[in-house]
């Protein structure tokens, strides 16, 4: 009964002191809200969160936060042969999830694999039907190569011939007038004084590649555009064709540049690899803003693609 009463006693007592800390106000070490989030994993971030509402936007990866979340569609894959084609989604963490899809089974030796379909994850529907702008190629042979542990574990579409091409399924339902940003991550791994295209638009009016002169890569909206780019290195680049005031950002360093003032064309089709090809390198995703991005916009989304895919 003693032993009772002094543990009650002790309870009370230690009660009364907790509550009048110097220091501390009463309730103090009751409140466990501010610790509940502690070693919680960091939230995914996209393209899509760094710079909102793309033209068009196509990657290996989560779009946005949102899209990881809803495990949405990244590609079309299809094992040797087309034996099996199956949607890879994304994971909750934003990454490219082929453990997913256990029917794919995907290496880069005895099975490899293609990109049938590359799924525009903008949201945007600004395709005619209205529908989002998807990119496919219903021949084999003229699909990139899905490379697994390109970048440790992450994978890329390997481009090597000028036939290998996924084009829109879809044209532009509408016109869009500069500016425009396109933003990706592209390399080129050979070929070094021919062009290679990695994104076309317009039937080749606008267009993102690597010129026919080694360690550049070029923008084109009616005016050639330069900036140095070492070769067989995957860079980030952020392209914003404005006329005279267009810059080429690439790997965090800004070039003012003259691309011309051409228009996005209704009608029109975007192609990854379109209008040449990209006969030797690798794309990991590439994206259209209807918009310029500001410098603090360039500069994030280059930190956000090299921090992802970590290069």
């Amino acid at each position: 009964m003693r032993k009772t009463a002094f543990i009650l006693l002790a309870g009370s007592l230690l009660s009364a002191q907790t509550s009048v800390l110097p220091g501390f106000p009463p309730g103090a070490f009751e409140n466990t809200a501010a610790l509940s989030n502690v070693g919680a994993a960091p939230s995914y971030v996209g393209p899509g969160d760094v710079v909102a509402s793309a033209y068009e936007w196509w990657g290996l990866r989560a779009y946005s936060a949102a899209y990881a979340t809803a495990t949405g569609r990244i590609a079309n894959i299809c094992t040797p042969a087309d034996a099996v084609c199956a949607d890879v989604l994304s994971d909750t963490n934003g990454n490219f999830n082929l453990a997913g899809t256990p029917s794919l089974t995907c290496n880069n030796v005895g099975s490899i694999c293609t990109v049938k379909i590359l799924y525009d994850q903008s949201g945007s529907t600004n395709c005619s039907g209205p529908v989002a702008c998807d990119v496919s190629s219903n021949t084999i042979a003229n699909r990139p190569i899905l490379t697994i542990n390109c970048i440790g574990s992450l994978p890329c579409m390997n481009f090597s011939t000028n036939s290998q091409v996924l084009i829109g399924v879809a044209n532009q339902a509408s016109s869009q007038a500069q500016p425009i940003t396109i933003s990706g991550i592209i390399e080129r791994t050979a070929n070094f004084t021919t062009q290679e295209v990695a994104l076309s638009i317009s039937g080749g009016t606008t267009q993102l590649y690597f010129p026919a002169t080694t360690g550049q890569i070029a923008g084109y909206a009616g005016s050639v555009s330069v900036a140095a780019a070492a070769n067989s290195v995957f860079h980030a680049v952020q392209w914003l064709a404005s006329g005279a005031s267009s810059i080429l950002y690439i790997d965090g360093s800004s070039n003012s540049v003259n691309s011309g003032t051409l228009a996005i064309n209704s009608g029109s089709t975007s192609s990854i690899a379109g209008s040449g090809g990209l006969n030797a390198g690798n794309i990991m995703e590439l994206g259209i803003w209807a918009s310029a991005f500001s410098a603090g916009n360039q500069s994030s989304m280059n930190t956000n693609q090299h921090t992802y895919w970590g290069f």
